[in-house]
């Protein structure tokens, strides 16, 4: 039980890394919230990464542009 505790508290904080990066996109490349979502994947694929180490760089990074 412990261990689907941490998996589930992990996907959650996964997810807000995710958020967070979409929005980035949003705000600084005037996108919308679909757009700003298909351009994070088709940039993790092209890079060979997921999609949440994607949006972690560019949350660690502080800009899209």
């Amino acid at each position: 039980l412990a261990g689907e505790l941490q998996e589930a508290q992990q996907e959650l904080q996964d997810r807000r890394v995710i958020d967070k990066a979409k929005y980035r996109l949003v705000r600084d490349m005037r996108m919308t919230e679909g757009e700003a979502y298909h351009q994070l994947r088709r940039m993790a694929m092209e890079r060979n990464m997921k999609l949440v180490e994607l949006a972690r760089l560019l949350v660690e990074r502080g800009t899209t542009k």
